[in-house]
């Protein structure tokens, strides 16, 4: 199956891209999806617990079963006050 992955903000500077479609086994879940694209990331299981994901704009969770077409967001976390 494939997948679409944007990446905001901070996601498309470490990742050099604002986005890309991924191949995936079927059953893949949303944190394995970030595992796999984000394991090479100084601070990688930081940045897991702090990102909100959303899958065909509809918020998710780790756990999540992506389906083919889909669409994941990784939504960094933000800064300010």
């Amino acid at each position: 199956m494939v997948v679409r992955v944007t990446y905001f903000a901070i996601y498309q500077e470490l990742m050099r891209k604002d986005s890309e479609d991924v191949e995936l086994s079927d059953g893949t879940s949303v944190g394995q999806l970030f595992s796999m694209l984000t394991t090479n990331l100084k601070n990688h299981q930081n940045l897991l617990e702090s990102t909100v994901f959303a899958v065909n704009s509809d918020y998710a969770n780790v756990d999540t079963e992506l389906k083919d077409g889909d669409e994941v967001v990784f939504i960094p976390p933000v800064s300010g006050g």
